[in-house]
């Protein structure tokens, strides 16, 4: 007689007696109630295990071991769906009463089965991303990164979305001073949109991919996508009644894309087990306040160097603009390497992530013709505030050009701009909206040049929804 079996039998001994039909009632702590439930699912009877977790859920509601076992033991019953909902329930429960990392990942990775047995795809992809998050070492971090991404080729078309919301004191990334000055002479006043403005900048973005599949040698696989983004802009009250004659739209930048993408796995090479090659064609089509601008053809290459702790990539990428007289066309060549790390600081492990590249661009005259040196560091403290995820940053950037053209005269020591930044963010992980959860982002951004009209000083908020993973 199996241990499931046994406890059943043992439960109708103690509820009947040979003196009566009458029922007699068992009282079981909700301790003892978990650990025989607990022994009944590992003893193969989710049947069993339903039907004492269900009590004490039906008991209190929020109880997180009940939900866990309630999740797992409908599963083996064949209702995957049922499994979904519970282990959802079991998430919520949990995180609300701050349980540990460890059994928040044991629920996660059930939810994400749950999901993908139910051919909940996106699902899936969605809970495994929360448990590689809680993931309690690398190894189990990249057992579900394979698996989300064994169950993310299932899902043949995707989408995305991104909105945003920036009030800042500096809307058009226009001077601090209001005088025009070159190599410290003053050449002139400054007006219109050639000085900041306050005012409140909106960013969306919605796209679609489509996976064509494998190719028939198993080595490939491609897709084609399209995205259309806008960046609109609107000054505050006070700005726009000190300013009639400047219309924010002016501003206002609309991008529609179509890519193609081959992701390429190379085994039996060097780059084997380190994940596939990725290779980009994007074409591009601007619109700047209400014109056609800036056509664009981008090819990108992104070649991984490492899969470990400290995990690397390297990027390449190539872009043609066809821009209006007198630029003509402009071609630019730029080199990234990303990489990211797990830190051990004094109260947990965090995640540090860094970029170091350059870029190098010439076009048709002196203004299309700069290189550039960027760095970022992004630091997530693997700490929660409460609700509260911090995470901080600082970047800095440097351009050159050899000549610059101001319209009127040329600065023949050319222009060099140096920029400065640093962002401090939170993700409020205690809401959760449709899997998105909101996100607060506080930037200050200081740039220096030889040219005033160049020289800036903005603080933004950003207001947004990112993925909870």
């Amino acid at each position: 007689m199996t241990l499931g079996r046994w406890a059943v039998a043992s439960l109708l001994a103690l509820f009947l007696t040979f003196d009566s039909v009458a029922a007699q009632t068992l009282t079981l702590t909700r301790a003892e109630a978990l650990a025989t439930a607990r022994q009944a699912y590992m003893s193969g009877d989710p049947a069993l295990t339903y039907a004492i977790a269900s009590k004490i859920a039906a008991s209190d509601p929020f109880d997180v071991e009940a939900l866990l076992l309630l999740s797992a033991s409908n599963q083996a019953l064949g209702h995957a769906d049922d499994a979904f909902v519970f282990g959802k329930r079991a998430w919520a429960a949990a995180r609300e009463a701050g349980r540990p990392a460890g059994l928040r990942y044991e629920i996660a990775q059930q939810t994400a089965h749950a999901a993908w047995e139910a051919g909940r795809y996106r699902d899936a992809v969605h809970w495994l991303g929360r448990a590689m998050k809680l993931a309690p070492d690398e190894a189990a971090k990249e057992r579900d990164a394979a698996n989300q991404a064994r169950v993310g080729a299932q899902i043949r078309l995707r989408f995305s979305g991104n909105l945003q919301i920036n009030p800042t004191d500096n809307l058009n990334a226009g001077a601090r001073t209001g005088l025009l000055i070159v190599q410290d002479q003053v050449v002139g006043g400054l007006s219109g949109w050639s000085v900041a403005h306050a005012g409140v900048q909106t960013f969306g973005q919605l796209g679609a991919e489509y996976d064509l599949g494998v190719s028939p040698s198993g080595r490939a696989r491609n897709s084609i996508g399209f995205g259309l983004s806008a960046t609109l802009h609107s000054l505050i009250a006070s700005e726009a009644l000190a300013n009639p004659d400047l219309d924010a739209s002016d501003l206002d930048m609309w991008t529609a894309r179509l890519n193609w993408m081959q992701e390429r796995f190379l085994g039996g090479t060097a780059f084997a087990g380190l994940g596939p090659l990725q290779f980009t064609l994007d074409a591009t089509q601007n619109w700047y306040a209400g014109k056609p601008y800036s056509p664009s053809l981008r090819a990108e290459l992104r070649v991984p160097l490492s899969r470990s702790n400290p995990a690397l990539s390297l990027t390449t990428a190539l872009e043609r603009q066809w821009q209006d007289s007198p630029s003509g066309v402009v071609d630019g060549a730029s080199l990234h390497l990303q990489g990211q790390k797990a830190v051990a600081l004094p109260w947990s492990t965090g995640q540090l992530t860094y970029t170091l590249g350059g870029a190098i661009v010439r076009g048709g005259w002196s203004n299309a013709i700069y290189d550039s040196l960027d760095a970022s560091l992004m630091l997530d403290p693997g700490v929660a505030l409460g609700p509260v995820r911090p995470q901080i940053g600082l970047g800095t950037s440097w351009r050159d050009y050899e000549t610059y053209s101001l319209g009127f005269a040329n600065v023949t020591k050319g222009r060099t701009d140096t920029s400065v930044w640093l962002r401090a963010g939170l993700q409020l992980e205690g809401i959760d909206l449709a899997g998105m959860t909101p996100t607060l982002s506080v930037m200050r951004d200081m740039t220096w040049s030889n040219i005033s009209k160049y020289e800036t000083a903005t603080t933004a908020l950003y207001l947004g929804l990112a993925a909870e993973f």
